[in-house]
C-alpha cells in the first residue's frame, strides 16, 4: 500500500533493501526496521554497528566473534595468529554485504577500507593494476586496525579456467591478489572481507 511504501522510506535506503526479502511481506519488513533501536533517520553506514542490524546469519555471528577477538587482541589477551583474520561474503546484489563490512568495522572500533577489482582495473594496464591492488593493502596496513573490504572479489576469476590470449593477464592479476592477502595474513590488525 502506499502507506506501507512511505513508512519503509522513513527508514535508511540500506535498512529497506536490508528488510525487504523474496517472501516477507511489507509489514514483517517494517516490524524488522521497526525493532531496531533507535528511530534515528541518519544513513545506516553511519550509524549502526552490526550488532544493530537484522539478519546475516552464520556470517554475523563470525563478526561478532571477531569483534572479542580484537578486543582480546588489543588488550594483549590473545596473539594475532589466533585471530581469524578473512572472510568470503556471498549473496546476490542488494543484500548487505558493503554494508555487513562498514558495520563491522563499527561494531570493533577499527578504521574501513574499502576497494574492488574494478577500483583497481581502472588504474590502467596490469602493471597499473597490480601497483593499484597492492596500494591497497598496504593503505589497510598502515591504519591497522582496520577491515579491509574488497567488493567484486568473483571478478578475478578462477586460474584453472582462463584461456585465450588474456590467460596470462588474468593469472598474474589472481597471482597479485594472493601474494598482497598472503602478505597482509601476516600484518597484524588487517582483516580483509571480500564479497
Amino acid at each position: 500500500s502506499r502507506e506501507a511504501a512511505a513508512d519503509l522510506l522513513e527508514s535508511p535506503l540500506e535498512l529497506v533493501f536490508q528488510a525487504l526479502r523474496k517472501g516477507r511481506t511489507p509489514d514483517a519488513a517494517l516490524a524488522r526496521l521497526r525493532s531496531l533501536p533507535s528511530p534515528d533517520t541518519k544513513r545506516a553506514s553511519q550509524t549502526y554497528g552490526l550488532e544493530d542490524l537484522p539478519g546475516y546469519g552464520r556470517a554475523k555471528d563470525w563478526a561478532l566473534n571477531l569483534a572479542r577477538d580484537l578486543e582480546d587482541w588489543r588488550s594483549g589477551k590473545v596473539a594475532w595468529s589466533d585471530v581469524d583474520t578473512g572472510l568470503l561474503l556471498s549473496g546476490p546484489p542488494g543484500t548487505g554485504k558493503t554494508m555487513f563490512a562498514s558495520a563491522l568495522a563499527r561494531t570493533c572500533s577499527v578504521e574501513f577500507v574499502a576497494t574492488s577489482c574494478a577500483q583497481w582495473q581502472a588504474a590502467g594496464h596490469l602493471g597499473d593494476l597490480l601497483k593499484a591492488q597492492g596500494k591497497s593493502f598496504r593503505d589497510a596496513a598502515q591504519k591497522a586496525p582496520c577491515i579491509l573490504f574488497i567488493d567484486e572479489f568473483d571478478a578475478i576469476g578462477d586460474r584453472s579456467r582462463f584461456s585465450g590470449n588474456n590467460a596470462n593477464y588474468c593469472v598474474q592479476v589472481v597471482n597479485g591478489l594472493l601474494e598482497a592477502i598472503d602478505g597482509a595474513a601476516t600484518n597484524e590488525g588487517v582483516v580483509v572481507i571480500a564479497a
